[in-house]
């Protein structure tokens, strides 16, 4: 969650405490309100007292730029990538299912009824899943608890001072105006001026902190005064509206008319921002070049709350709040700056991604993850209208560049991006065409989907020898088991990779070349990885170095494991310094199995730590490193003497769609494991059991075990 200046609540403790109340009973809870209420607010306390009294998991997902058609994404790319399901609402069920757990969905006004089916899935699906949303009207829900949040209560017509102070909208508006100035009191001068704001203002928490604001250049009289002035006029002009609306309208009007045109012109185009923006984007979107000048124009938005200071991260970043947003776009869409604000965007985030595309392949890799991490609300805004307006260029090049952040952080809306991007009219012409089929048969890989993989990948091909092309058609035979036609692909991809001088994916292609000799057994893997393991240091990237490592890692697991464990621990390292999801697993995975071997670990503790790996890879959504560690469960439960429980693992791994093949050497152990379980069963209850494990969801499959795990270690 990103703390913003909005998120300090004043005078809200019933409200609080009854919605924590609300949450804990019931699955559902929608907080409904006009805009401007307080709701956002309300919801991070609620989310905030949930994370820090219970430790529970909870998430945050702001919906105010989602459109119908990317709730299910959105709510993914918060909650993290998610379990290789076929869709990603099966991924969101299996990722939020479970331990107890709370979404928070924010302003759902605009998409109530997909928001509505998401949640229904969801709750159908996993019992201990509690949602919070917020909007100006309930979801519909059969569950659903409707919690209308009211404005705050402002003092009646002709109250007197004890009375006027101890009103909560009152004290909202001394609280915002001594933050503006601090020498600011309520006093018998100025008491019925401050009460007849809040009135004026129906008590809407956003619309009394936008005028208190002004304090600092105008007396509280002026104020109610300038809000009279403008009464009449809003009503005729915004008859359609109700009265709290057009309060926070006049507030916001009124606001907004206090700007210079110029400064007004600016806060419409940053209006464009879907989340937090840095300066260079401000500028580069509002064409302000004066540094001094945008100070400026920040210290007046942020002084009068029309913007707001995100403090949870050392850069200092910008956004405009929701309401207010919604007040700038219209402004926008009203007048003729619509086409260049948004062109402006494009041109800077366009940018932004190519350049990041370069730094995620080089020594500075970390510092560029965070630069997307932080900026992904406003690539999608770029994407989706470049979808909306068919503009191929800008959406094929944006998937494109934005494959090695996917990838290795496994956000799988980039895949669904490739997707949509290549199946644009006039898009199979373009240049780029065969690298966003190749994104998106990559990415569909890593999800599960390996036919669909495969006829993306296939089209890569046969568009353009590219690296991405040959790759990807190298990971998704190799874990189809067909190491044959794995070893061209990779070694292809190498040699692309060369032609273009680019060593990042080079090394990155070499070590998958040696990766896969591990499994053809012919004694190659060695002097490959340690050729990658070079590149990759030669270009200082961490993500590079951590995958040869890994490969490395892998080689020498059953000749020399400590110099296994020594390479996979520097992988797991490097990976988990970049957030690369991927290969950070990998390694951690085959670590714990090599540790296990080694007799570092006792059995049940390697079990422990197998399930919960698979429960990391169901959570990332990255289907085949799966099965890569239900073998391994699978031969523990032998060990274990727990055949039933081993017989249905084997079953799932078998059945399978996407799984890396056997090591030679541990082929053998593996066909001594089910032997062995078959032997201790019978055929005809190996079968039975083994049948029934290929019958499961991956979730469900993990469940199972973790049910036998226990009883196991209860046994003992």
């Amino acid at each position: 969650m990103v703390e913003t200046a909005h998120a300090t609540l004043v005078d809200r403790t019933d409200e609080l405490a009854d919605l924590l109340a609300a949450v804990r009973q019931s699955p559902l809870v929608t907080m409904t309100g006009p805009g401007g209420v307080g709701k956002t607010s309300l919801a991070w306390a609620v989310a905030s007292d949930r994370q820090g009294g219970s430790g529970e998991r909870s998430w945050w997902v702001e919906l105010a730029a989602a459109d119908g058609t990317g709730i299910a994404d959105a709510v993914a790319g918060v909650v993290g990538d998610t379990h290789a399901a076929s869709s990603v609402v099966d991924a969101l069920s299996e990722a939020l299912a479970g331990s107890p757990a709370l979404l928070v969905l924010d302003n759902c006004d605009h998409v109530v009824e997909p928001v509505a089916a998401l949640v229904d899935v969801l709750l159908s699906r996993c019992p201990a899943l509690h949602v919070l949303a917020t909007s100006r009207v309930p979801l519909g829900h059969a569950s659903e608890y409707v919690y209308p949040l009211a404005p705050m209560l402002p003092p009646v017509d002709g109250a007197d001072l004890a009375a006027i102070e101890a009103s909560p909208a009152v004290e909202l508006f001394a609280t915002r105006a001594r933050a503006v100035s601090p020498l600011f009191r309520l006093t018998a001068t100025n008491a019925a001026a401050v009460a007849d704001i809040c009135r004026h203002l129906d008590g809407l928490p956003l619309a009394i902190e936008l005028a208190a604001a002004r304090v600092h250049t105008i007396a509280p009289g002026d104020i109610a005064q300038h809000l009279d002035d403008r009464l009449q006029l809003l009503r005729k002009a915004s008859f359609h509206r109700s009265g709290r609306h057009l309060s926070l309208a006049k507030a916001l009007s009124w606001s907004y008319e206090l700007l210079t045109g110029d400064e007004q012109r600016a806060f419409d185009r940053l209006s464009v921002f879907a989340g937090s923006f840095g300066e260079d984007a401000a500028a580069a979107i509002t064409g302000i070049d004066d540094r001094r000048q945008l100070t400026e124009l920040f210290r007046v938005l942020v002084a009068r709350s029309m913007v707001a200071v995100d403090l949870d991260i050392p850069e200092r970043r910008y956004r405009v709040l929701d309401s207010l947003r919604e007040f700038g776009e219209r402004n926008l869409l009203a007048g003729d700056d619509t086409k260049p604000a948004f062109d402006a965007l494009r041109t800077h985030y366009l940018a932004l991604v190519e350049q990041a595309a370069v730094g995620l392949q080089g020594p500075d890799e970390a510092r560029w993850v965070g630069v997307l991490q932080r900026d992904l609300p406003n690539v999608r805004t770029v994407f989706t209208r470049a979808v909306k307006t068919i503009d191929v260029d800008t959406a094929l090049r944006l998937v494109v560049g934005l494959f090695d952040f996917a990838f290795h952080r496994m956000r799988r809306e980039v895949g669904t991006w490739a997707e949509e991007a290549i199946a644009l009219p006039g898009a199979t012409v373009h240049h780029l065409y065969g690298k966003a089929a190749g994104v998106a048969g990559y990415l569909a890989w890593q999800r599960g989907a390996t036919d669909e993989a495969l006829a993306f990948t296939e089209r890569a091909v046969a568009h353009s020898p590219s690296w991405i092309a040959y790759d990807s058609l190298g990971t998704i035979e190799l874990f189809r088991g067909r190491v044959d036609r794995a070893l061209p692909a990779y070694s292809r991809a190498a040699s692309v990779a060369a032609a273009d001088k680019n060593d990042f994916l080079r090394s990155i292609a070499t070590a998958q070349l040696g990766f896969a000799h591990v499994f053809a057994g012919t004694g190659d893997a060695a002097p490959l990885t340690a050729d990658a393991d070079a590149a990759a240091r030669a270009i200082g990237n961490p993500t590079a170095v951590a995958f040869a490592s890994f490969t490395i890692g892998t080689a020498l697991f059953d000749g020399d494991p400590p110099r296994a464990v020594e390479a996979l621990e520097h992988a797991v390292e490097l990976a988990a310094g970049v957030d690369n999801r991927i290969t950070l697993g990998a390694a951690a995975t085959t670590l714990e199995e090599l540790r296990a071997k080694l007799g570092i670990r006792s059995l049940a503790e390697d079990l422990d730590a197998a399930l919960s790996q698979v429960e990391n890879w169901l959570s990332l959504g990255n289907a085949p490193n799966v099965w890569l560690t239900v073998r391994r469960i699978a031969r523990t439960f032998v060990a274990l003497e727990q055949y039933e429980a081993a017989a249905l693992a084997f079953g799932a791994e078998a059945a399978a769609e996407s799984k890396l093949p056997l090591r030679v050497r541990e082929g053998d152990r593996y066909s001594v494991a089910i032997a062995r379980t078959r032997e201790a069963l019978g055929t005809e209850g190996y079968a039975h059991h083994a049948a029934r494990g290929a019958s499961l969801s991956p979730d469900a499959l993990l469940t199972e075990l973790r049910i036998a795990a226990a009883g196991s270690q209860s046994q003992r």
